[in-house]
């Protein structure tokens, strides 16, 4: 990723690059929810569940993954120790902060909790898909070139694992936080 040209001839190859890394897509998702949040606090889709799930476990994700991954080899300079900070440790703290401390209550069902697996899966196939076609992967740990098929599936099988184990956490806290609540 970043082997494009510069000005307006890789516009297009840029924009696809950015919208490569799972980092933004979490971010993404992140705005949106509490967007929506900020719009209806007391929204309780079905749909919304989903997305609510989704912006938990994307972003504590994206925190994990980057703490303990991929920060010990990654070099940050000038603006992108800003970013950096914003995107994989700020925004996960405080959405999970928002979540804990500021509810909205009964928004997430345990059936939500593997649809919510759908959207990063999307990712990762995109990601595979465009990695084998343009020959770069967004982070090392999914680059089938490097690591081939099967270590790559089981890295991805420990995320998913791990998101799972996420989305359920997010719904038990919930549920307990709902019932704190209830007592008052």
């Amino acid at each position: 990723m970043g082997f494009n040209a510069q000005g307006l001839e890789g516009a297009i190859g840029r924009v696809s690059d950015f919208l490569g890394y799972f980092t933004h897509w979490s971010n993404l998702v992140v705005a949106i929810v509490m967007t929506m949040l900020w719009r209806n606090s007391k929204r309780n889709s079905t749909l919304f569940s989903v997305l609510r799930l989704d912006s938990l476990i994307m972003i504590t994700v994206t925190g994990l993954v980057y703490a303990l991954i991929l920060a010990p080899a990654d070099t940050v300079q000038g603006w992108q120790y800003i970013s950096n900070t914003l995107e994989h440790y700020l925004t996960p703290l405080l959405t999970i902060l928002i979540f804990i401390i500021f509810g909205p209550r009964r928004q997430i069902r345990l059936g939500a909790v593997l649809p919510a697996l759908i959207l990063p899966l999307v990712w990762v196939g995109i990601a595979l898909i465009r990695g084998a076609i343009i020959g770069a992967y967004p982070y090392g740990f999914i680059n089938v070139a490097t690591w081939g098929y099967g270590t790559v599936t089981i890295n991805l099988i420990g995320i998913i694992v791990i998101g799972t184990g996420l989305g359920l956490f997010f719904w038990a806290i919930e549920r307990w936080m709902s019932k704190l609540e209830a007592r008052k």
